[in-house]
């Protein structure tokens, strides 16, 4: 199958997805301290970067590869929205994810 164009950036922000929805999971498993309802919108965000990037593949209701929605008149601005959206969920969820960081570090060592 030949390679589409930007193929290498779909994997590379399927990639990013992937490393970042696994630490923010495993970071917030693996401290005892935080609770599940203040880390209720990192848990959403980092659940979401997996769904996008290893469920909907997996289960064939995207496509491995680029383009994602192909076929339809505005296909072209459909993957743009769509690549979009989930550029600026990595966003969101990468700040949150620090700020959290930040939070629970100031928090711990005061005690």
């Amino acid at each position: 199958m030949p390679k589409g164009n930007g193929e290498e950036l779909f994997f590379l922000i399927q990639g990013i997805s992937i490393g970042l929805g696994t630490a923010v999971l495993a970071t917030l498993v693996s401290s005892k301290k935080n609770k599940v309802k203040n880390n209720a919108p990192l848990i959403g965000l980092g659940m979401m970067q997996l769904y996008l990037s290893i469920f909907l593949p997996i289960t064939k209701l995207v496509p491995k590869s680029h383009p994602v929605f192909d076929g339809f008149y505005l296909a072209q601005e459909v993957n743009a929205i769509y690549y979009a959206f989930w550029i600026w969920g990595i966003y969101v969820t990468w700040k949150l994810f620090h700020k959290t960081r930040l939070r629970d570090a100031v928090f711990f060592s005061a005690k």
